[in-house]
């Protein structure tokens, strides 16, 4: 079978579409395969955060966790999200930023806010920063996260020492060092 190039139309459907609909309908309406559907929605960026909502893997990704987490919090907490059922026995969820920061002024005490990193869900409230504060952990033997490594680039730029970065990072001055000597 001949590859079709995608069109215009079926670009926006998938827009529009994609993420409210499994996968299995929004190909059918195309009249493309499940899997050509799935590559172009990875190739538009559409299938993680599109059209205001988070997906339960950027949404974990924010939180330095996994996506059983956000799932739990959706089935025993009541997170409010869109549940897609995909064609392949597979359930996305979809959440709106809004709805989650409603939802979790109410469910403090259920997030681990340590791995949280800032600013990652837009529109933050302001009690979020002190809430990471308080759950603030030390960072020992600890991956960096991608936000993390941003940061330290950032901070380097400004002329900042490794002890001053590792102070704002509460990470010690040799594993910035280290860190550093890796990504230059």
């Amino acid at each position: 079978m001949a590859r079709r190039e995608w069109t215009v139309e079926e670009e926006k459907y998938m827009n529009k579409y994609y993420l409210r609909q499994p996968t299995k309908r929004t190909a059918k309406a195309l009249n493309r395969s499940i899997e050509s559907v799935s590559k172009k929605a990875v190739q538009m960026r559409i299938n993680t955060y599109y059209d205001g909502y988070l997906s339960a893997h950027v949404l974990a990704e924010c939180f330095s966790t996994n996506t059983q987490v956000i799932k739990r919090w959706v089935e025993k907490f009541n997170l409010p999200a869109i549940k897609i059922n995909d064609s392949k026995n597979r359930t996305r969820y979809q959440i709106d930023p809004e709805n989650f920061w409603k939802w979790a002024d109410d469910h403090r005490n259920v997030i681990n806010w340590s791995g949280y990193d800032l600013c990652s869900i837009l529109p933050e409230p302001q009690w979020v920063e002190f809430e990471q504060l308080r759950y603030k952990t030390k960072r020992h033997c600890r991956n960096f996260t991608a936000n993390e490594i941003v940061q330290i680039k950032h901070m380097l730029r400004r002329c900042m020492t490794y002890k001053e970065i590792a102070e704002k990072l509460g990470r010690t001055e040799r594993s910035i060092e280290a860190k550093v000597r890796k990504i230059a």
